[in-house]
């Protein structure tokens, strides 16, 4: 589980062999006012959004499945809001 205050980009899973690209996403809003949210694949160049710019309303969450292959892309997660508290659960699934 992965606690995030600011508006970053934070990668869930690197482009690498040998990591599982199948897996949900759990992602919680836990501040008191609406959080913005963008979930992508990167190839090293180019952004391939699954969610863009996502309002999420205050105590919400949100579950996502996710399948690619990690070997050619990275997941990331940005929060768009200055001041931000969300949560990330990853759960892994078999291949």
């Amino acid at each position: 589980m992965e606690n995030i205050t600011t508006a970053t980009t934070t990668v869930l899973t690197p482009q690498t062999l040998g990591e599982n690209g199948k897996y949900n996403l759990r992602i919680t809003n836990n501040h008191t006012d609406t959080q913005t949210i963008s979930l992508f694949l990167n190839d090293g160049t180019s952004d391939f959004y699954i969610i863009k710019e996502l309002v999420m309303p205050v105590a919400t969450a949100v579950e996502i499945p996710v399948s690619f292959e990690p070997l050619e892309y990275s997941c990331k997660l940005q929060t768009h809001s200055a001041t931000t508290n969300i949560t990330i659960r990853k759960m892994t699934l078999k291949e």
